[in-house]
């Protein structure tokens, strides 16, 4: 059984995006790659990383828009305004769910913007641009232009260096065998490792307890019991 997603709770404001706490792996080695090899990206000089929710693309574009000294902004908010008004000439743009942008021709402007100031662009979202619904023919044209890399899950290792992070986020020190145990027991993704440790969150400050094995095991047998 898996937590709930009635559950689920925002991530904790405090999420740590420095390049010290990112982790580095095979899942995520090929993104890294490109957006390290910035400013050196061939035209259209834009980048989409696409991945699952929790797999890291923040604290990736974090890192590109520091590195690059850009800006980072959600894609639904920047969609707001014409890029022209929104936007400097050769500014680094990171923007974050991308394929929530309703406004097919603000992508379409967005992408000339990009192309006619001589800027870069990283774009995230969890599904390739060929998966985004788009219907604008000028728009899919373009789109089939960028270069699009996923981040793939993680393995085991991974996994569990992630989780560690996401509790630390929270201010909160679980063993390390208890999150051995906890990878045993669910979903190996980065989505179900985000909502374990949201859950255990809520559930071990309601409950005023550490998080520990006996406690995994009363939520696994609360929720058998449903």
């Amino acid at each position: 059984m898996t937590p709930t997603n009635q559950l689920i709770l925002p991530l904790a404001p405090s999420t740590n995006f420095s390049r010290q706490a990112w982790i580095q792996d095979a899942s995520n080695q090929q993104a890294a790659a490109w957006v390290n090899q910035w400013p050196d990206w061939p035209a259209p000089r834009i980048v989409c990383v696409h991945g699952e929710e929790g797999s890291g693309k923040t604290h990736l574009a974090h890192l590109w828009a520091d590195q690059a000294k850009g800006v980072h902004m959600d894609a639904t908010q920047a969609a707001e305004k014409s890029p022209y008004e929104t936007f400097t000439t050769k500014q680094p743009i990171a923007l974050d769910d991308v394929e929530a942008v309703a406004d097919q021709e603000w992508l379409f402007h967005f992408y000339n913007f990009i192309q006619d100031t001589g800027g870069s662009a990283l774009l995230l979202a969890t599904t390739p641009p060929s998966r985004w619904g788009v219907t604008l023919p000028d728009l899919s044209s373009r789109l089939q232009t960028i270069i699009s890399v996923e981040i793939l899950r993680p393995d085991e290792h991974a996994l569990k260096a992630i989780m560690i992070k996401q509790f630390r986020d929270r201010g909160l020190i679980v063993k390390p065998e208890v999150v051995d145990y906890l990878l045993k027991l669910s979903e190996r993704s980065f989505a179900q490792t985000n909502r374990w440790v949201l859950e255990l969150d809520r559930v071990a400050a309601t409950k005023g307890r550490s998080i520990t094995i006996p406690l995994i095991r009363e939520i696994f047998a609360s929720e058998s019991a449903v």
